[in-house]
């Protein structure tokens, strides 16, 4: 399965504007063959948003290349977004206890290590953060995923609430900074809420 990864950045207002129209401006694009999931993350208070579109293969993530640029595009054009970046990723793992939905809350992870380091690392992820993540109360899905031309690390996970975010943070964070520790590299913690999630094709468990 492989990712895109859309950031978007402007004022609490922009983002409030994007998230009422998202349904329909990326509706195109969850029609396309071998789409299997579209959500959107945003932190409105913080000016910043993540629209994150999983597809059954790489075929098929260059093939809706054209319908998402234009998507994000008229995002953009109609509330006043900057369109911070666009990074695409072949996910290594995905697990979900419970459906990705809107109404719960997500921590992601954003590091970048050397291309030769990445396998190791995707193997201390999957054999130390992920089993226990998978124990913490209210955790409800997982993925990791690689970009192997520029070597960054995308990690997420929702959880029920807020308060399960944050708890099972404070168990994680240590071996967290252990791995990234021993690659020489740092890592960007952010938290989102999920605001629209359309899940079209079942998750698989594990890589």
């Amino acid at each position: 399965m492989y990712l895109r990864a859309i950031r978007l950045a402007g004022n609490p207002e922009s983002i409030a504007g994007a998230i009422t129209k998202f349904d329909e401006i990326s509706a195109p694009v969850r029609r396309l063959p071998g789409c299997a999931a579209v959500a959107l993350a945003a932190d409105a208070g913080a000016g910043k948003a993540i629209v994150l579109s999983y597809w059954e293969s790489e075929e098929t993530l260059n093939a809706s290349e054209e319908a998402a640029a234009g998507a994000r595009a008229r995002t953009a054009a109609e509330n006043g977004l900057e369109i911070v970046d666009v990074e695409r990723y072949e996910v290594t793992y995905l697990e979900r206890h419970k459906p990705l939905s809107a109404g719960t809350f997500a921590r992601l992870v954003t590091s970048t290590r050397p291309l030769e380091q990445l396998d190791a690392l995707q193997r201390e992820i999957q054999g130390r953060i992920l089993p226990m993540m998978t124990k913490q109360k209210g955790f409800r899905t997982a993925a990791t995923a690689v970009n192997r031309t520029n070597g960054k690390v995308l990690g997420g996970s929702s959880w029920d609430t807020a308060a399960d975010r944050e708890a099972s943070d404070a168990a994680l964070a240590p071996i967290r900074q252990e791995l990234m520790a021993t690659g020489g590299s740092t890592a960007l913690v952010e938290n989102f809420d999920i605001v629209f999630a359309d899940v079209l094709v079942a998750a698989h468990t594990g890589a």
